[in-house]
């Protein structure tokens, strides 16, 4: 064993990507012995070997009970819970940050000898994976909606290193049109992570800076920019993308909104690797919710959102073993933006479509229907026989109410 120099965060060596290693031979089992060394000697909890500068999947634990293990490709398979606590790492010196983990992980790699063997743990030794874990696989994120949202804590809670969040421009939002930055940006701010907005992704200066960074994959999620060729091309693992509709059905910006109008009974999310065609890519995993009477948009994308965080971490940590599947392109249909008028509705729509519509176009351009008050903006109704029955409505500038309160003033 021998004691090896630790690099600091400014190191280039520790921006390159860790390679998976493909045999472990007595070279491997040195470098694991290298590692130990070196962490116990430093002191800390856990190393990378991309932290000696040598850029392969292996890295050294030690965990609550003091015992030590080293591991060649490691991964999180499971995972459950969630904690918050402070941690430090040996690449730079003196940081201590807040930062939420998993609270139990299941990881699997290969030991010293090569033997496949899958390590349960919680608590402190669950986070010193989860740390060292971060070291091995380099992240971009790019989204911008709130559905995005969980996807980024995820791969956050995961362990992935996360080298950037890309996401729109703040822009006036809400009726004072007040700045406002986007839900991504919130949360990348909230867990301390670097945030770049360009106007558009294509800039030759973005590409440029996404390849020095030598992502392994780039994740988008509800980013609201087509993902240029050159982007494209940069990370080896591709560009992995989670849509939330059961593809190829309701290609587009507004699937979940679709597959309500629609009346669909089952929607779901699709992880898929991205090409230069909008929601085109060949699928990678799918996951499947039935949609209920009573589901409206936000409920729904709530829903979607979790299912879509959980199942691409599945995904990422098994990218390596998927046959990419292609899409069935005669079946496809599409989901545009709405628009404004989608919502402008008469009574002889019908009870059930204006039941979908209702649901559908929450929170926005929402539903109007004329009543002896003017047009008033329904929030929620139910069907009655072959009646539309608002439950809870709004007039202009007032705030919501039930409807029978308000109709009946009429």
């Amino acid at each position: 064993m021998a004691l090896r120099p630790i690099l600091t965060f400014e190191h280039p060596a520790l921006r390159e990507k860790a390679k998976k290693v493909s045999r472990v031979d007595t070279s491997i089992q040195r470098l694991i012995d290298d590692l130990t060394q070196t962490m116990l000697d430093a002191p800390g909890a856990g190393l990378a070997a991309n932290q000696i500068g040598v850029p392969l999947r292996v890295c050294v634990v030690k965990g609550d009970d003091n015992q030590i293990w080293g591991l060649v490709n490691p991964e999180i398979v499971k995972h459950a819970g969630s904690q918050v606590g402070y941690e430090g790492c040996l690449s730079y010196p003196g940081w201590v940050g807040e930062v939420e983990r998993y609270e139990t992980v299941v990881v699997k790699g290969r030991n010293r000898h090569g033997k496949e063997v899958r390590i349960k743990s919680s608590g402190f030794t669950a986070r010193a994976f989860q740390h060292e874990l971060d070291h091995l696989v380099r992240l971009v994120f790019a989204g911008t909606a709130a559905f995005a949202v969980p996807s980024l804590r995820s791969l956050h809670a995961a362990g992935h290193d996360i080298v950037l969040v890309i996401t729109q421009p703040d822009r006036p939002a809400h009726r004072g049109l007040k700045v406002t930055p986007s839900p991504v940006k919130v949360a990348a701010q909230e867990l301390g992570l670097g945030v770049l907005q360009p106007e558009k992704i294509r800039d030759p200066a973005v590409v440029e800076r996404l390849r020095e960074l030598q992502p392994d994959v780039i994740v988008v999620v509800a980013y609201a920019q087509i993902i240029p060729r050159d982007v494209l091309a940069i990370p080896p693992g591709g560009v992995v993308n989670v849509h939330g509709s059961l593809l190829p059905r309701h290609r587009g910006a507004a699937p979940i909104a679709h597959a309500i109008l629609a009346g669909d009974g089952e929607t779901g999310v699709t992880i898929m690797r991205m090409d230069e065609q909008l929601d085109h890519g060949p699928i990678l995993a799918m996951g499947r919710t039935s949609i209920g009477p009573r589901d409206d948009a936000p409920a729904l994308s709530e829903r979607l959102a979790a299912m879509g965080a959980e199942l691409l971490v599945a995904t990422l940590a098994h990218l390596d073993e998927i046959s990419p599947v292609e899409q069935d392109h005669e079946r496809a249909t599409v989901a545009p933006r709405l628009r404004r008028e989608d919502g402008e509705l008469d009574w002889a729509a019908g009870a059930e479509e204006i039941d979908r519509r209702v649901r559908a176009l929450q929170p926005w351009p929402g539903v109007t229907l004329p009543t002896k008050r003017g047009r008033v903006k329904v929030l929620s109704g139910h069907v009655e026989g072959d009646r539309y029955v608002p439950d809870l409505v709004q007039l202009p500038g007032k705030r919501p109410a039930p409807a029978r309160q308000v109709l009946d003033d009429a």
